[in-house]
């Protein structure tokens, strides 16, 4: 029989109670840039870095949309490679892939052109999933009527 406290020594198991850093205490020091890989056949490999942080209004849903810029790559461009090389045929009338990449994503495509518009919506979208999901949640724990 193993007389070891609970949580103590065995991989994979959360340390004790007692010495997990608080909410408070993880919250308190400055926050590091967050990395993760969209789409692994075309290796998108992005960095978040909050800039700046402030206290929750109540009154509000979240997540939020604040700003952006540039437009996303169509999907499946052949990750940064095949990115500039999309951007660079598409510029250039002339160029022997334009005809071809053009057809291809089927639009104009200007990468400083950013919808807004359809990005807010998108955002609100899920800030009002996430706020239903959270009144079900605490209506099933008896903490609303």
């Amino acid at each position: 029989m193993d007389d070891r406290p609970s949580g103590r020594g065995r991989p994979g198991t959360a340390p004790p109670a007692d010495r997990r850093p608080r909410r408070a205490d993880r919250r308190a020091h400055t926050p590091r840039p967050g990395r993760y890989t969209y789409d692994f056949g075309d290796d998108w490999r992005h960095t978040i870095t909050i800039e700046a942080t402030a206290a929750a209004d109540p009154a509000m849903d979240y997540p939020r949309y604040i700003d952006g810029a540039r437009r996303a790559p169509p999907e499946d461009v052949g990750g940064l490679p095949g990115f500039e090389l999309f951007l660079e045929a598409i510029a250039d009338p002339s160029h022997e892939e334009h005809d071809e990449l053009m057809r291809w994503h089927g639009a104009p495509f200007d990468p400083a052109l950013i919808d807004e518009d359809v990005i807010r919506a998108r955002i609100e979208k899920l800030a009002r999933r996430r706020a239903i999901g959270k009144a079900a949640f605490a209506k099933s724990r008896g903490q609303i009527n």
